[in-house]
């Protein structure tokens, strides 16, 4: 039987002739966040069920410093588990006081529902490599407690943080954003209590970004920036064990949960589960986005609003083989949705979704794509992980409270249009396509209804507004939109965004003004706020949006190429030129985006 598994040299076969020590209908590699969930799911859908684990506990983030939830869908068997946990927290409250969900209340149920249900956990266990025959995985290699073992399976579920049981056995996968494949920044979590004692509190703080599928990347990160990290009010208790990794690998799957299909508002084919929140984008860099995200973000000013994205059976399923799923946040996904499809209400439930469809394939002997959609979906159905889904899939709430609804016709998109909360409006006009009525409104007074439609029309590629912006832009507007909560993007950089996209001629001018006087754009500073904490962050955006915008027009007309990318070579990489920002929720740890912005340049002349 062939054996894979990974070497210094990369992934290695090997023929060999395993020594099965059990046999299990569901094996689940990795029971934390979501894979302890897909346990328990496909146990008491009627299979016998082992979970692995490398730590000595189940739960992995939730068992760690994460205390409560972050947006995120409710309903589904974590409910049950959470419920369960209070009720035990209760009765501790006394002795480990906490924030949320206390840590060890959740073990202590995770634990007591293996029990219930039948699983056999192996804790501080290692998986060696995959078993694998034609397009099935039979079973693993492990080392537990210093004794190699090998366990055979009928179905597997990959429940590691980063797809590692998949990226073994050989599964193609993606890793961050088009242009360098940067993923989103991690955060250190510091734990404190009150000097005189109360529930143990947790302090997040952003680091910049590290290489999550690289063991040694982590550690030296996390060596080199724990002296950083803020230790808030009170008595420090310590930091917490993981690493808060927002974003890693994802499968290629038999389908794709993509940001351009809830744009669209496509038709997702047999939805198994759905996620609730914002795009929670912890990066300050959208120039170097995807339009898509960049649009979102920038354009319309979008980063708070509140949008539910559905899950496809597929994208739990890799391609390359027929008894495997996966259950976390490695799920088959681009780049875009990264940012919203990550909380840990969701990716429970997406574990639910794996187990729901690991036990139907096996009780039906058909591949995990083929398994019977009615029933798992029944199944989900009946405990809340998904529910028939009808109404709006976006929704905003404004900066201090109050919900502001998605347009339901012409009159609301103007309403919002006209307002400094326009962003949902120009979500409406673009999926309806409303061009004629966005061209009369731009003759229209008012401080924000004919920019707000200049804006709008830029994004569905018409420049009839492209004065307008080049005002804004002129005059470097501060004026800022209260679409959402906070990252709202101030005027004069959407309108440069805006003009960019478009690649409109008349904006170059301005571009180059902006990289030859990009001192003076420390003194344009738009703060105080958390995207726009310190003047460079102001002068990141323009000399970012601005480099991106004269890239796009020397796309557009290759008779301005030469001179465009000759001017970006030479500014952006003068010995002395260094641009940096803050990150998010750490504004006094600057992060040095010098190298980033050059290998940006350097990758859109040379991927041309």
């Amino acid at each position: 039987m062939k054996l894979l598994y990974n070497a210094e040299s990369g992934l290695q076969a090997a023929h060999v002739t395993p020594c099965f020590a059990e046999n299990c209908d569901v094996l689940v590699v990795g029971a934390g966040t979501a894979g302890a969930i897909a346990a328990i799911r496909a146990a008491r859908g009627g299979m016998r069920v082992c979970a692995v684990d490398r730590l000595s506990f189940p739960g992995g983030m939730l068992a760690g410093a994460v205390f409560g939830y972050y947006y995120g869908a409710k309903g589904g068997l974590y409910e049950e588990i959470d419920a369960r946990a209070r009720t035990l927290q209760e009765n501790a409250e006394a002795f480990f006081p906490s924030q949320g969900v206390q840590r060890l209340a959740r073990m202590q149920v995770l634990e007591e529902m293996f029990a219930e249900e039948g699983v056999c956990t192996r804790y501080e266990t290692f998986v060696l490599g995959v078993f694998v025959e034609d397009r099935r995985i039979t079973g693993v290699r492990c080392v537990s407690h210093g004794r190699v073992e090998d366990l055979s399976c009928a179905f597997a579920i990959d429940g590691t943080s980063e797809g590692y049981l998949c990226a073994m056995a050989g599964c193609a996968a993606s890793l961050g954003r088009a242009c360098d494949g940067r993923t989103q920044p991690f955060s250190l979590v510091s734990l404190s209590c009150a000097a005189g004692g109360g529930p143990t509190r947790h302090s997040n703080s952003d680091f910049g970004y590290v290489d999550t599928c690289s063991c040694e990347a982590i550690s030296r990160t996390v060596l080199s920036r724990a002296g950083e990290i803020r230790l808030g009010e009170g008595l420090p208790l310590g930091m917490a064990s993981l690493v808060g990794a927002r974003e890693g690998r994802h499968i290629r799957g038999e389908a794709c949960v993509r940001w351009q299909d809830f744009v669209e508002q496509a038709p997702i084919d047999r939805p198994v589960t759905y996620s609730i929140s914002n795009m929670d984008d912890h990066g300050k860099d959208m120039a170097l986005e995807s339009p898509l995200h960049a649009d979102w973000m920038v354009g319309m000013s979008l980063w708070g609003a509140t949008v539910r994205l559905q899950v496809p059976m597929g994208a739990l399923i890799p391609v390359e083989y027929d008894n495997l799923c996966v259950a976390g946040r490695h799920l088959c996904m681009d780049h875009d949705c990264s940012a919203q499809l990550r909380m840990n209400r969701d990716i429970q439930r997406v574990g639910e979704a794996a187990g729901a469809i690991a036990a139907e394939a096996v009780r039906a002997g058909v591949p995990a794509k083929d398994a019977p959609y009615e029933k798992i979906l029944a199944s989900l159905l009946s405990t809340g992980c998904m529910e028939p889904l009808a109404g709006c899939d976006v929704w905003d709430t404004k900066p201090l409270g109050g919900a502001v609804d998605y347009p339901q016709s012409d009159e609301d998109m103007r309403a919002l249009l006209a307002s400094d909360k326009p962003g949902l409006g120009m979500l409406y006009a673009s999926r309806a396509r409303k061009t004629g009525l966005l061209r009369a409104w731009l003759e229209e007074a008012g401080e924000w209804l004919s920019f707000n439609a200049a804006c709008a029309l830029a994004l569905m590629d018409d420049a009839s507004g492209a004065e307008i912006l080049l005002r804004d832009l002129h005059a470097r507007d501060r004026r800022m939109p209260a679409t959402s909560r906070k990252f709202n993007m101030p005027r004069g950089v959407t309108a440069l965004y805006c003009l960019g996209r478009l690649a409109h001629p008349a904006c170059e001018a301005e571009c180059l003004r902006i990289w030859r006087e990009k001192d003076a754009l420390l003194q344009e500073a738009v703060g105080p706020d958390e995207f726009f904490a310190r003047p460079e962050d102001t002068q990141f955006a323009y000399l970012s949006h601005a480099a991106r915008a004269l890239l796009n027009l020397a796309d557009r007309y290759p008779e301005r190429r030469a001179s465009i990318e000759a001017f970006l070579l030479d500014h952006a990489f003068r010995p002395d030129f260094r641009v940096s920002y803050s990150l998010k929720e750490g504004r006094n740890l600057p992060w040095d985006a010098t190298a980033d912005l050059q290998n940006y340049i350097r990758w859109r002349i040379q991927n041309r």
